[in-house]
């Protein structure tokens, strides 16, 4: 509470209580130039404690999304406007990275984009608006683009094709340049070999490898019929998940896998 809080534009957030109720204030071109510099020191120091690369969180709504919408980024001067200024943060932030990397890392050190394709609101953002990201970032040196879906194989909302996965729209749009991460509902082998079919290079699993943190064993072993995709509200123990996770697990995020919803 009573902390500053910065965005792109005054646009008051989607989500209120992660504000704490204060006024959203733009950021100065000054801020902007020094948080640009803060991600590359960022990255320097996993450079230092001996991390293998950084994955650049442009995704789920957070400040480098913020600037990429079209509906939270109303800005008139460099960093905001056409999509092409909307794009000079995220790739700023791309190039600043990719400088420290290069002078700081003695051994090989990747550097991946997560984004989000669309946005729920009216200017959000839309197919259209991620083509020119996906194009910007084909042109950067990135390791990979990592595509946050809530299903892999879900359609867009508005631009691109209706009747064809966001997943394989993108993935023919970044061609063979760029390896792309699929994610979403993926709780099966065969959902991950669904997902490469679409056009992932590869597959990430989050939610399913809280139902199961053996998931990558069970399958090496020929043993997919073993991967737990369910759960009961008597599992908390057993995968020793941590009471606040369980409580969003159980209220929202896996809900529908739970074999007891209805107690």
């Amino acid at each position: 509470m009573g902390q500053d809080v910065t965005s792109a534009s005054d646009v008051p957030s989607a989500h209120p209580q992660r504000a704490g109720g204060a006024p959203v204030r733009p950021l100065t071109s000054e801020e902007v130039q020094a948080i640009v510099l803060d991600f590359g020191q960022a990255a320097r120091r996993a450079v230092d404690a001996g991390f293998d690369g950084v994955e650049i969180h442009g995704a789920n709504g957070y400040l480098i999304q913020q600037f990429v919408s079209g509906h939270s980024n109303r800005r008139t001067d460099d960093w905001g406007g056409t999509v092409e200024k909307r794009l000079r943060f995220p790739l700023a932030i791309i190039d600043e990275i990719q400088r420290v990397v290069a002078a700081h890392a003695q051994r090989p050190f990747l550097s991946g984009y997560r984004f989000s394709p669309e946005e729920p609101h009216e200017q959000g953002l839309t197919m259209h608006d991620t083509f020119a990201l996906i194009d910007a970032l084909n042109g950067t040196a990135l390791d990979y683009v990592h595509v946050s879906l809530q299903d892999f194989a879900g359609r867009p909302r508005r631009g691109g094709d209706l009747t064809c996965s966001r997943l394989e729209q993108l993935a023919e749009r970044l061609g063979e340049r760029t390896p792309l991460i699929g994610v979403g509902n993926v709780w099966t082998p065969d959902d991950a070999v669904r997902a490469l079919h679409l056009g992932a290079s590869f597959v990430a699993l989050g939610r399913a490898l809280l139902l199961d943190p053996e998931w990558v064993q069970k399958v090496e072993a020929g043993r997919s019929q073993d991967v737990r995709t369910v759960f009961s509200r008597h599992d908390r123990e057993t995968l020793t998940v941590p009471e606040p996770i369980w409580r969003m697990l159980t209220s929202f995020m896996i809900k529908d896998r739970l074999t007891d919803a209805a107690d």
